[in-house]
């Protein structure tokens, strides 16, 4: 992604622990609500492993499994790079 992900429209966040999709109830475990939630359209992927990231050292593993889990919504269709 080059541009700040956010969730598609009719994409969002219902209670804990949930996405919320068009026709379907995406269960959500360990960092993916915080990283949702960090889909905005504003955040880039370096602000989001600036936020993540406890220690600098494991900036690369966190932005490894960013990318990871953001390739595998945006191939579900559920995120979105915003427009510039």
């Amino acid at each position: 992604m080059n541009r700040p992900p956010r969730l598609r429209p009719g994409c969002r966040l219902g209670p804990p622990g949930i996405l919320l999709a068009p026709e379907r109830v995406v269960l959500l475990k360990g960092a993916a609500e915080r990283i949702l939630q960090l889909c905005d359209g504003q955040n880039t992927i370096n602000e989001m492993v600036k936020e993540l990231s406890i220690k600098p050292s494991e900036s690369i593993k966190i932005e490894k499994e960013i990318l990871a889990f953001l390739e595998k919504l945006q191939m579900a269709g559920l995120i979105e790079e915003a427009p510039l």
